[in-house]
């Protein structure tokens, strides 16, 4: 994939043990977690997905960390403060009446 421009990612579902692909995670260029199981929008976030943000961080400080699932005004910061430098948004902005004003609000609760 690189050899045609492309970045690598990965993406590890809560329920994945991370040991299951940390002897990967060096070949990556983002890693991604999710805050929900994957299937559907519109869940709530799963607080224990901030301990493997964390663990993450701690193990690859360099390593982009995205978090896709859950993210709204009350988690975006808890990701952040855990290590994520990259929140995939869906619900939150969709379902918003004002999609600006729902963007503002996260990057003001991530400051």
């Amino acid at each position: 994939a690189r050899a045609a421009g492309f970045e690598v990612g990965l993406t590890l579902d809560p329920d994945t043990p991370f040991k299951q692909v940390r002897d990967y995670v060096d070949e990556l260029d983002i890693f991604q977690v999710m805050g929900v199981k994957s299937g559907f929008g519109g869940q709530e976030f799963i607080p224990s997905v901030l301990d493997r943000i964390a663990e993450v961080r701690r193990l690859y400080p360099d390593l982009p960390i995205s978090v896709d699932g859950g993210v709204n005004v009350e988690t975006a910061l808890q990701m952040v403060d855990a290590g994520a430098n990259i929140l995939c948004v869906g619900s939150f902005i969709f379902k918003s009446d004002n999609i600006g004003e729902a963007i503002r609000l996260l990057r003001q609760a991530c400051s």
